[in-house]
């Protein structure tokens, strides 16, 4: 071991990178997406059906919300994220910063001296699976997801179908 820390391997570094390639997809598509106005549905610009959640239960499910808020941050409206998804704008932060951190290690010949970014991050996963949970109990309760099956089609026309 070097003296100073783990110097990654070859195959270590390269799955870095696969991992950072992913991440920056991942936010280069929601840059490219237009973000609902109803602050849901952003995810079937993509080919997506509607949620089956609020169709079928007429509530949002925890992860309502999250595409828009990745392509509201990509575009710099972070205070309208974090209105529409506060989870999935914490995690669209998180994937930025992975990414950067994911193309240092994948490409920098520099020992890793401690672990600190990976409990960061898991830390942060916690933080944000919390806070969506928070949320869509939060939701369920002022708002209920028992008023039965609704018409999503109404929510086609800002969605770019």
């Amino acid at each position: 071991m070097h003296p100073k820390g783990r110097v990654l391997s070859h195959s270590q570094r390269r799955a870095c990178a696969i991992g950072c390639v992913v991440l920056v997809a991942l936010l280069a598509i929601a840059f490219c997406l237009e973000a609902s106005a109803h602050g849901f549905g952003t995810h079937q610009q993509l080919g997506l059906p509607p949620c089956s959640i609020l169709t079928w239960f007429g509530g949002p499910c925890p992860s309502c919300g999250m595409t828009t808020s990745w392509a509201l941050v990509a575009k710099g409206e972070l205070m309208t994220a974090m209105s529409v998804n506060v989870a999935g704008t914490l995690l669209c932060f998180q994937a930025i910063f992975s990414s950067l951190w994911l193309a240092w290690l994948a490409w920098s010949i520099q020992p890793v001296r401690n672990q600190w970014f990976i409990k960061l991050s898991l830390c942060m996963l916690a933080i944000s699976f919390f806070i969506a949970l928070s949320q869509w109990l939060f939701l369920a309760t002022m708002f209920g997801i028992d008023r039965g099956p609704i018409d999503v089609s109404v929510y086609k026309d800002q969605s770019g179908i």
